[in-house]
């Protein structure tokens, strides 16, 4: 199993972003490396029918736009984010613009999802129940070796200042969030590439999930202390180990999921980084089928640690991360270069000014949106199936690897404020560009580096029992080649589960 630990420096941020309405999705500027990188809207009316009827445009997940559902108290409000950190260092001001300025203190529940993050809790030594790791403390100076024993020395300050601008941030005008969960698999950064038995290695950091619960929730959840929370892991990735290079055989840490089990009220809260692009001059399909493998992987793992199917089917599931599948809309071997053709296409698409050719290029050539609507989970509509223009060699439709339970019945956060006409999507002005890949560093607005292709790998997912308030991506926080993503949620009806607002 992976490992926990790791390191990390302050740097300054970027300035906070502005206060964003709710419903209202951030309309600019997608995926975070994966090994190889060092680290909605508006709800339309309806439209008048041939017949002078008012026809109700449809939600993407194939439900009538109703009102939201914000009267009943009794429900919980949970903030959901995701970012590819690169095992950057994070400032306050990153804080602030990315969970304050769009409503986390507002929330019950603050779920954060880190892929590459630069350290883990527990001191920044290995979790000793064989939660995250199997690797035993005796004789950890023989193991802690090729410079990774400064990372873990540096880990337990760096740590302590992490998650310390995080709660400075939560903790304001009187609230008090505490931790309720803090799971993590991985090793710590490396400053470099190193030879293990011939091979180049080199770890970006943790996939990490951290829950806080804010402890003046007008009764809305049980005190912190009797909440049931149970932690899983998942670790699916082929890297060596820094530590004991044999050790993780077909299940190394660098990618893989994390769960957070929320047994009490229902909820299954993941956090996952799943296989990059890390090759040049092949199509997107000889990736995707890693990453498909990798989410029927973590899907069955998590449903024996909870229990069963039984009990995994009746989990309200959030599954946020790093799904590093990427927009392509051009497969052959010369397009596939760096900066080649296939980026030129994409970049033209997302980068031109007009957001209803962003929204298409989503539509079309998002290869997770395709491979759902292939397998009937998402709604299928005209923008969201190419005909002609399907790009050679795609087996995301028909006969593909069928979904997994970990995302059946389930939404993208990024489309819930996208509106269907007769089968038609309706051009949205703030539909956002993708959230990889940029150069580090770079004052917004950021320009798409050529070293991958622009996607939207960062993504929120959730179940139909979740009624999804707001979603956006933070151009402002340029400490990574990603940016952060963000959702508010609720749970309809009560949380009972079982279909969306009505």
């Amino acid at each position: 199993m992976g490992q926990c630990s790791s390191s990390a420096e302050i740097k300054p941020g970027a300035d906070s972003g502005v206060q964003k309405e709710k419903y209202k999705v951030e309309n600019e500027g997608g995926e975070g490396g994966g090994e190889e990188t060092q680290h909605a809207a508006q709800v339309h009316a309806g439209e008048e029918g041939a017949g002078g009827e008012i026809i109700e445009p449809e939600k993407v997940d194939g439900t009538a736009t109703k009102t939201p559902v914000t009267s009943d108290i009794s429900v919980p409000q949970i903030f959901c984010g995701s970012f590819n950190i690169n095992g950057s260092p994070f400032h306050a001001v990153d804080v602030e613009a990315w969970l304050v300025e769009h409503g986390a203190t507002d929330c019950d529940l603050v779920c954060l999802s880190f892929q590459e993050c630069g350290t883990c809790g527990n001191g920044g030594l290995p979790f000793p129940d064989g939660s995250c790791s199997g690797m035993d403390e005796s004789n950890k100076a023989d193991k802690l070796r090729l410079g990774a024993q400064d990372q873990v020395d540096l880990n337990k300050h760096d740590e302590f200042k992490f998650m310390n601008v995080i709660l400075e941030a939560l903790n304001v005008d009187g609230r008090t969030y505490e931790v309720v969960a803090d799971v993590s698999i991985g090793e710590p950064p490396t400053s470099q590439k190193v030879e293990i038995d011939g091979k180049k290695v080199e770890w970006y950091g943790f996939i990490r999930s951290i829950v806080f619960v804010n402890t003046q929730n007008q009764g809305r959840l049980p005190p912190p202390e009797e909440l049931k929370v149970k932690t899983l892991v998942c670790p699916v990735g082929e890297k060596l180990s820094m530590f004991e290079p044999h050790k993780y055989e077909d299940a190394a840490p660098d990618k893989g999921a994390v769960g957070v089990c929320i047994e009490s009220l229902g909820l299954l809260l993941v956090s996952l980084h799943l296989s990059g692009t890390n090759k040049y001059g092949l199509p997107e399909m000889h990736f995707d089928r890693d990453r498909k493998q990798q989410l029927h992987r973590i899907s069955k793992d998590f449903e024996e640690q909870v229990g069963g199917a039984e009990a995994y089917a009746k989990l309200k599931k959030v599954v946020m991360g790093d799904y590093n599948f990427r927009c392509e809309m051009k497969s052959a071997p010369e397009d596939k270069e760096k900066g080649g053709g296939d980026w030129k296409a994409v970049d033209a698409e997302v980068m031109s000014g007009d957001s209803a050719r962003v929204q298409t290029a989503f539509f079309k050539y998002d290869r997770l949106q395709r491979w759902m609507v292939g397998q009937g989970e998402w709604p299928r509509h005209e923008d969201s199936h190419p005909g002609e223009e399907k790009v050679e060699g795609d087996d995301v439709g028909e006969g593909a690897f069928a979904a997994p339970d970990l995302l059946k019945n389930s939404v993208d956060a990024i489309t819930t404020e996208t509106t269907i006409v007769k089968g038609k999507v309706v051009d949205r002005s703030d539909f956002p560009v993708p959230s990889f890949t940029f150069k580090i560093g770079e004052p917004p607005p950021r320009a798409f580096a050529q070293k991958r292709t622009p996607s939207w790998t960062d993504r929120i997912v959730v179940g139909k029992e979740f009624e999804v308030e707001g979603f956006g991506i933070e151009r402002t926080v340029v400490v990574s080649d990603h940016e952060p993503v963000w959702a508010k949620v609720k749970v309809v009806g009560g949380g009972g589960g079982g279909g969306v607002a009505q």
